[in-house]
């Protein structure tokens, strides 16, 4: 069925090329994609969804608001949000292992769209297991 597949993805990114390529991945996968630059747009543009988030996708380095940080400050308020962060660094990746939260995953860079996507498909398959 169309349902099985899609929801809500927020897709945070300082990168526009890496931004803009995830972005038309998931929209054409059928993902409802929204896009933030940074963590501080991120979190307004969270603020401002009324809807469903199902997924946040983002950069852990980025000016300021890294995504550790972000994902902590939305999980505060959409408790059921999945989390996948991504990173061009092996060692953040592997500090960062103990520090998180269920329902977050990692993706290290560079990544291809069809791992992209399976990952995402993983990550919300997940959790409508447990419901």
């Amino acid at each position: 069925a169309v349902t099985a597949q899609g929801g809500t993805v927020l897709v945070v990114e300082d990168e526009p090329l890496v931004r803009d390529l995830v972005a038309r991945t998931l929209r054409r996968a059928g993902f409802t994609v929204l896009v933030a630059e940074n963590g501080e747009a991120g979190l307004r543009v969270a603020e401002s969804c009324t809807g469903a988030l199902d997924l946040l996708l983002t950069d852990v380095i980025m000016p300021r608001i890294g995504g550790p940080e972000l994902a902590a400050r939305l999980l505060a308020r959409r408790p059921g949000l999945r989390v996948l962060l991504v990173s061009g660094y092996a060692s953040e990746v592997l500090d960062l292992r103990g520090a998180l939260a269920a329902g977050t995953e990692f993706l290290q860079k560079p990544f291809t769209p069809s791992v992209l996507l399976a990952r995402v498909r993983e990550l919300l398959a997940g959790e409508r297991r447990h419901h």
